[in-house]
């Protein structure tokens, strides 16, 4: 005899397997085997999710307790609007390639005394990054001219000479265009959380706490930074 899913309200034949399976678990006994699967998904979906949102909730304390609540704020409030120059993209480019492959607070430093000196030869030694920070110098208005055309502005930003297939969401954000970047830390965390990639987690988190995707995403990293990760 057969059954009326639950669920979708079609008929199906139960098994003895899906009987012993549902036992004792918060499912209606009466689901299809195709219902079935999507609810396990979903309940898996939900478990990671409430174990990610604890240690998300966390990491904003704790960097704020760090004294990063300003830093915080500022990405909320970045977006890649008519109030963004050109001026500013190039800033943004030379200061994402010198993080390149290198600590935070080290690139900053350089980003820091390059912006003071204006001396690239003495401030960038790294042939590579010396070599893209040249090309912007001389380019960095036509390049922004065509960011603002393209269509799809991520994938222009990883057409930039040194900027590649991760580091061109680390330029979009830091430009308010709402991504996350899906670098060793935050991959590690998505991992650990059981999420299939970084952007599934941080929309996730997005949605549930109304921050938006690239504040997730600064929020997760920059505590991976101050701590050494997960």
């Amino acid at each position: 005899m057969k059954d009326i899913c639950t669920d979708c309200k079609k008929p199906h034949n139960p098994s003895h397997w899906h009987k012993k399976y549902l036992k004792g678990k918060n499912l209606p006994e009466n689901l299809c085997a195709g219902c079935l699967g999507k609810r396990m998904a979903q309940e898996s979906v939900d478990r990671h999710f409430n174990t990610v949102y604890r240690f998300f909730e966390s990491a904003l304390d704790y960097c704020i307790k760090k004294g990063y609540a300003e830093e915080i704020e500022y990405v909320r409030n970045r977006h890649f609007d008519d109030s963004i120059e050109a001026k500013h993209f190039l800033n943004e480019y030379v200061y994402v390639v010198l993080n390149t492959g290198m600590r935070n607070q080290v690139a900053e430093k350089i980003f820091n005394n390059l912006i003071e000196s204006g001396d690239l030869d003495k401030t960038v030694k790294h042939k590579g990054k010396h070599k893209a920070i040249s090309l912007a110098f001389n380019n960095y208005e036509t390049w922004f001219k065509e960011l603002k055309e393209a269509d799809d502005k991520v994938e222009y930003l990883g057409s930039l000479f040194f900027i590649g297939d991760i580091t061109k969401y680390h330029l979009a954000r830091n430009l308010g265009i709402d991504v996350a970047k899906p670098d060793r830390h935050l991959q590690r965390i998505a991992n650990k959380y059981g999420f299939d990639n970084v952007h599934e987690m941080c929309e996730l988190l997005s949605e549930e706490t109304g921050e938006r995707i690239g504040t997730v995403d600064v929020i997760l990293w920059r505590y991976c930074n101050l701590t050494g990760g997960v």
